[in-house]
């Protein structure tokens, strides 16, 4: 008999089985992506994987529980159920136990299945007729075209719960001590294999439900509840709209928030708060229209001066008058466009004319912002939010965007710039422009300019510190890039600020200084040395020969001006040196999750840092590094023979959906690292983490609790090995600066320090 405590992972999905186990006390969840199955005491762990070496459950201890030891291997637990009728009985009962909960929940999950597909067809028709109702063009919900009916594939038969049901009825008088031992095992293999094909299943059909809920309501907002809210929210403020069509729209809006209580009812909170949200929005446009809710004395300056955007801020820009009229007449086609993110020809050739004119402009205008020193709040509306014109805008955002445009949450000093904050450090030598797109820093270009004979080598000698040319190759070769990335969906972006695709609160999705040194903190808490690098101790006077030390460096973050989905982990050094900020991009307005777009972007920094730091022998595994490691992990884990099959064929399909790119199944599996991994969720195979323990480990904070975890505790060993052996050495040679008199240097401090966390 052995004692387990609650909370201890017996197994993991995907590992092979050393023991299986009879539990006398207590209850274990089994789980994977199908759902749970409670285990109690008279249950075998493992008999659903009975004919076959490896677990299609993650077993876990809810309780304490007491369990006694079965063989792992199949023939070694037919010869134990051979010489043992106790065990027999034990068996039968467990199977058909557990045989009852898998079979009830396969149908209950059909069934919904089902319906989840037949609502989200009649309320996605429902929304197109309402917009053709009133006369506008509906909006596409992006998939939903190539979205087919779930093709339910290997579907238990209807009958399977009721032939089990009556077998055990049947098999209630079976002599346990005169039984033919090859009918026993028949019988047990048989009926694990319709288990493991029923589990098999309920993970198919449960991917299908999420992909269906997704589209009803997701956390990035791009869905059918928001395409509603949207439409319902124009037709109040436009007022033309019946009371009885708002009502049927408003109970249609309410409905997919039950179906998604009813479908994902551990997960409620984010779509209840969208819920109140829009609630809120709706009491705010019953009772007055945006004009009449701006009452105070601020707003009301905000009216006046938002009155003729587009006029104040084409004449700042001193642009010219023909750049002016196609300005002005690209806008006002545009502004008549019922679908903004049509991709007819029409469309898409108007947005490419409009953004081209942005630009130009933009760049007139900060060329005369440079010799202002009181830039007025609208222009700075036009370099930090893209924003044009009011009504374009609507009038609600302008108001919110000048008062933000007048004191923005941002914070140079913290590496925390708005676009127009950013260029200017570059234009007063602060910052080194960024590279473009094809990987040419401003010293790149400016050669290559040369040896295209458009420049002359004393002109380049000129250019290469003359601020003015510095700022124009970062608005002309790294600006409009950054921006269009940053959106997040390039064939309908334009780059001017648009009511239509403000699909969340502009203040809800707001970045800001506080919200990304929040975020940061967090990941430096999990990944403590995300962003340090090593470099050489450099004071001549300290005593300490050709030292390597680690030091933090924390990137720089712009905002792009717009409203995006992406965040752009642009270059991981300034220049050439490796010991300066990276460069990192997301939207001033971030639709997505914002902690998750800031999470990948430390992926792959991670990445990228790497590759530079290991030079052209990134990925030779003879070199260990984290690039190195991964890929020969990612490249060979057919071969690796601590992956079980099942294993391999996950990361098979990881691999498929990173489109076989190496970095992408890094990033995808980092994130797993922060968000769930540090928590003491295991989520992720035994190679992979391996290489994190190894390269992004975790401190101590984090390692002191998942220490009990025995999945956990080979690699903190190891770890505090790595550690202690290095700081070791640390130490001595602090002692013998202060054994001479010496100081110790501030870096090397701050290096004894990282390697104590």
């Amino acid at each position: 008999m052995r004692e387990i405590k609650a909370g201890t992972v017996l197994l993991e999905e995907g590992q092979k089985f050393l023991e299986r186990y009879l539990i006398m006390k207590g209850t274990v969840k089994a789980s994977n992506a199908g759902g749970d199955l409670i285990l109690r005491a008279g249950d075998i762990m493992g008999l659903c994987e009975a004919d076959k070496d490896e677990a299609v459950f993650t077993y876990q201890a809810e309780t304490d529980v007491s369990v006694f030891p079965l063989p792992g291997e199949q023939r070694l637990l037919r010869g134990a159920l051979e010489k043992n009728t106790d065990a027999v009985r034990y068996v039968k009962t467990s199977l058909f136990r557990q045989m009852n909960d898998i079979s009830s929940r396969c149908r209950i999950l059909t069934v919904e299945a089902d319906s989840l597909w037949q609502y989200l067809e009649s309320c996605y028709g429902s929304y197109q007729a309402f917009c053709k109702e009133e006369g506008s063009e509906p909006e596409t919900l992006p998939g939903y075209e190539e979205l087919q009916k779930p093709e339910l594939k290997d579907r238990p038969p209807e009958w399977i719960g009721g032939y089990y049901a009556t077998l055990e009825q049947m098999m209630s008088i079976w002599d346990h001590n005169n039984t033919d031992y090859d009918f026993v095992y028949g019988f047990i293999m048989k009926g694990c294999a319709d288990m493991q094909h029923m589990a098999i299943y309920c993970k198919e059909i449960q991917a299908i439900r999420e992909e269906l809920c997704d589209y009803l309501m997701n956390e990035d907002g791009v869905d059918l509840f928001g395409l509603l809210t949207n439409l319902y929210l124009s037709r109040i403020e436009e007022g033309n709209t019946a009371p009885e069509k708002l009502l049927a729209l408003k109970i249609k809006i309410r409905e997919i928030v039950s179906v998604m209580q009813k479908h994902r009812g551990t997960v409620t909170e984010y779509y209840q708060t969208r819920m109140e949200e829009f609630e809120k929005n709706v009491m705010e446009l019953d009772n007055q229209n945006n004009e009449k809710n701006i009452d105070n004395a601020t707003a009301r300056e905000a009216l006046e001066e938002i009155a003729g955007s587009l006029d104040k801020i084409l004449k700042y820009a001193e642009c010219g008058e023909h750049a002016e009229a196609n300005f002005r007449r690209y806008l006002l086609a545009y502004k008549k466009l019922q679908n903004k993110n049509s991709t007819e020809e029409v469309a898409r050739l108007l947005r490419h004319e409009l953004t081209a004119l942005f630009y130009k402009i933009y760049v007139s205008a900060f060329q005369v912002s440079i010799k202002d020193r009181d830039v007025p709040t609208v222009v700075k509306m036009f370099f930090n939010f893209g924003y044009v014109d009011e009504e374009l805008a609507g009038v609600k955002n302008a108001v919110y965007l000048y008062q933000l445009a007048k004191n923005m949450p941002t914070d140079p000093g913290k590496g925390i710039y708005s676009m127009y904050e950013w260029l200017m450090a570059i234009y007063t030598g602060k910052k080194e422009p960024g590279r473009n797109e094809f990987d040419m820093d401003y010293g790149d270009y400016l050669r290559e300019q040369r040896k295209m004979g458009r420049i002359n080598e004393s002109q380049e000698k000129a250019l290469i510190n003359n601020h003015a040319s510095r700022v124009m190759y970062e608005l002309e070769n790294v600006f409009p890039s950054v921006n269009k990335i940053s959106f997040g969906r390039p064939s309908t972006f334009c780059p001017v600020f648009s009511k239509h695709n403000v699909l969340k609160p502009l203040d809800a999705v707001l970045v800001t200084e506080q919200k990304i040194s929040e975020i940061f903190s967090e990941i430096r808490s999990k990944d403590f040395g995300a962003f340090y690098r090593e470099t050489m101790l450099s004071e001549a006077d300290t005593a300490i020969p050709k030292e390597m030390i680690q030091v933090e460096v924390l990137p720089d973050i712009i905002l792009a001006p717009n409203m995006g989905t992406r965040g752009v982990m642009w270059q991981e050094v300034e220049g050439k040196k490796r010991n300066t900020p990276a460069r990192m991009i997301c939207s001033v307005f971030q639709m997505e999750d914002l902690p998750l777009t800031i999470i990948r972007m430390t992926a792959e920094f991670r990445w990228e840092m790497c590759k530079r730091i290991q030079g052209g022998r990134w990925n030779d595994v003879s070199e260990r590094s984290l690039t190195s490691e991964y890929c020969d992990y990612a490249q060979f884990y057919k071969k690796n023979k601590d992956l079980s099959a099942d294993t391999k064929e996950r990361i098979k399909v990881q691999l498929l959906k990173a489109r076989n790119n190496f970095k992408e199944m890094f990033i995808g599996d980092y994130i797993v690292w922060i968000r769930y991994e540090s928590g003491g969720s295991p989520r992720l195979n035994k190679p992979v983490r391996n290489i994190m323990f190894t390269y992004c480990p975790f401190p101590k904070t984090v390692t002191s609790k998942l220490t009990v975890n025995p999945l956990y505790k080979e690699f903190i060993d190891k770890h505090n090995l790595r550690r202690a052996q290095k700081l070791h050495h640390v130490e001595n040679v602090c002692k013998k600066l202060q054994n001479t008199g010496k100081p110790i240097p501030e870096d090397y401090e701050k290096y004894k320090q990282f390697l104590e966390m």
